[in-house]
């Protein structure tokens, strides 16, 4: 996940990232730019996240395939984690879907981003859905 642009304020989080493919032991957590949402984007407060399958392949770049979507030599997007559960902590211009405050699911695999082991990561509005 890049930020765009300046972290709104100078804040940060918290996110385990890798920076080459390998064993799990290449995790660590690093301190990042809080991102801003973007047109059509909400920032969401994670307070669950999972790693399944899809995370397993990128972090080992297993089978050899997955190399052309996440990145030929080392990855493109360093922060694993496709499901999130959380808060919607502010709306990009267009995401209008939300409010502040509303509790979402989703999945960033499906919006090609990754990002769940962040503590803010930015998703396209259309593809989070309300807590039931």
């Amino acid at each position: 996940m890049k930020a765009r642009g300046n972290s709104p304020g100078g804040l940060t989080m918290r996110a385990a990232i890798y920076t080459r493919y390998g064993p799990p032991e290449g995790i660590r957590l690093a301190k990042l730019p809080r991102p801003a949402p973007g047109p059509g984007e909400v920032l969401v407060k994670v307070h669950a996240a999972s790693l399944g399958a899809y995370d397993w392949h990128r972090l080992r770049a297993k089978p050899f395939p997955v190399r052309a979507s996440a990145g030929l030599l080392r990855p493109k997007n360093q922060i694993l984690g496709a499901d999130i559960a959380g808060e919607v902590a502010a709306l990009g211009e267009g995401a209008s879907d939300f409010r502040v405050g509303d509790r979402v699911y989703g999945c960033l695999e499906s919006c090609g981003k990754g990002g769940g082991l962040a503590a803010w990561p930015n998703t396209p509005a259309r593809k989070r859905a309300f807590w039931p």
